[in-house]
């Protein structure tokens, strides 16, 4: 289930260095509900996010060919490592952050 949407504009950073600033995002965050046992109440699974990010074509390039992930830090300070998985600026998350 969708839990949230996020869009916005934030930075992208590698290893602590700032590489793009005001980039706009638009995220998905969802999470699934993993039954317990019988008879009692669902607990949430692991989240889930998916997403792109608009950058120009060389900077989507210079992103993909990284073997490090990159970090998106959101408006509101929560961050999201990932890696450009496409041309369109599809992003796929990473380990770390705080999404």
């Amino acid at each position: 289930m969708v839990m949230e949407k996020a869009t916005g504009r934030g930075y992208v950073s590698v290893q602590g260095s700032v590489l793009l600033g005001n980039v706009p995002y638009d995220l998905r965050i969802t999470r699934d509900l993993m039954k317990i046992a019988e008879g009692h109440v669902a607990a949430p699974g692991p989240s889930r996010v998916e997403g792109r990010i608009d950058v120009p074509a060389a900077d989507l390039f210079m992103l993909m060919e990284s073997d490090v992930p990159h970090t998106l830090v959101l408006e509101d300070g929560r961050t999201l490592n990932f890696f450009v998985v496409n041309s369109t600026g599809r992003i796929a998350r990473a380990k770390g952050g705080s999404l």
